[in-house]
């Protein structure tokens, strides 16, 4: 690229970048299947069309919670597209811990594969589409108008975890999130050779970070299950290739033990 690097205003905008860099490169995989920078770009695309086609506009909410996490990154990009606020919630916030969100944020729309959560927005007036409908292979992913959004409007709700209370959101704009995934990139210096291995949901902040850190610096990023953080866990490394291991003290916690009693 010559000339002055193009900065990113908006968290779509760095993945368009990161599409033109790495493009057929994996930027995402479980133990299923992956995405190329490009495919998840295009995911994207796809999502805000379907998303636009249901009403979704610039400054609108929408939960989104599902088990499939390479669906909810697509989502959560096409989100960005329209200029839509996500929170995305882990699959099992379900019955009373769903309904106080979906009170709180009043979201336009939930986006679920659960059909217990459907039930739950319906009864809440709150619409549900399954992620499969927003990302259809055949679906229209044709130039959207440009809804204008700014750096300083919100791309995201984070649910905290309510320990003390019931939880309550944080708010972060696109230029706030930006400047995390730079400011850890700086401390982290993830490598585009890397294959960082994620046992975090994107529904809690540090694993959502890992996508937008994946695509800010070219890595690999490997979704793991609960279940892959288990015993599986140092086996799960091993097989994916990892070389970094993105974890919180339980998860370094866990992976101690198991190298304890390996050694033992």
């Amino acid at each position: 690229m010559s000339g002055a690097e193009v900065r990113p205003r908006l968290l779509h905008e760095a993945l368009d970048l990161a599409a033109v860099r790495y493009g057929r490169r994996t930027v995402l995989a479980d133990r299923n299947r992956g995405l190329t920078f490009g495919e998840l770009a295009e995911a994207g695309r796809r999502a805000a069309t379907a998303l636009a086609g249901r009403g979704v506009r610039r400054g609108d909410r929408v939960v989104v919670t599902a088990a499939d996490g390479l669906d909810v990154a697509a989502v959560l990009y096409g989100l960005s597209r329209l200029g839509a606020v996500f929170s995305v919630l882990h699959e099992q916030v379900r019955g009373g811990p769903l309904e106080h969100v979906l009170r709180d944020c009043e979201p336009v729309l939930l986006v679920t594969d659960d059909p217990a959560a459907g039930a739950t927005a319906r009864r809440s007036g709150t619409r549900s589409v399954l992620p499969a409908e927003l990302l259809a292979e055949d679906g229209d992913a044709g130039p959207l108008a440009d809804p204008g959004t700014l750096e300083v409007d919100p791309a995201c709700l984070i649910y905290t975890s309510g320990t003390t209370s019931l939880p309550k959101a944080v708010v972060s704009t696109h230029q706030q999130v930006l400047f995390a995934v730079s400011a850890i990139q700086d401390r982290l210096g993830y490598r585009a050779d890397d294959v960082v291995y994620c046992p975090l949901p994107l529904s809690f902040d540090y694993g959502l970070y890992q996508l937008f850190l994946a695509v800010h610096s070219g890595a690999r990023l490997r979704l793991a299950t609960a279940a892959e953080a288990g015993p599986p866990l140092l086996r799960g490394l091993e097989t994916s290739g990892a070389t970094v291991l993105a974890g919180v003290p339980s998860v370094s916690d866990r992976m101690a033990w198991l190298l304890g009693r390996g050694s033992g």
